[in-house]
């Protein structure tokens, strides 16, 4: 029964993400290191090719406090 609902909850996913307009997601290196989420990620830009610079937002969870309010410290060295 588990397995049923992951594998629907899978192929619901990509049908969420074709009919989707626009994507933002709050990204870190650890990001793409979870297979769900390159899948997401792959997933939406291929169903957006055409059109991928105006509907897809990549946001740096490494960022300076100033650019995003929640993290404190200064630019990471990376």
């Amino acid at each position: 029964m588990v397995d049923d609902m992951l594998m629907n909850g899978i192929d619901g996913l990509a049908g969420f993400l074709e009919s989707s307009n626009k994507m933002v997601a709050l990204v870190s290196p650890h990001y793409f290191s979870r297979l769900w989420t390159v899948y997401e990620l792959a997933t939406f830009c291929k169903a957006n090719k055409a059109s991928l610079r105006h509907k897809l937002l990549l946001l740096s969870l490494e960022w300076p406090s100033s650019l995003y309010p929640f993290k404190g410290g200064a630019l990471s060295k990376r």
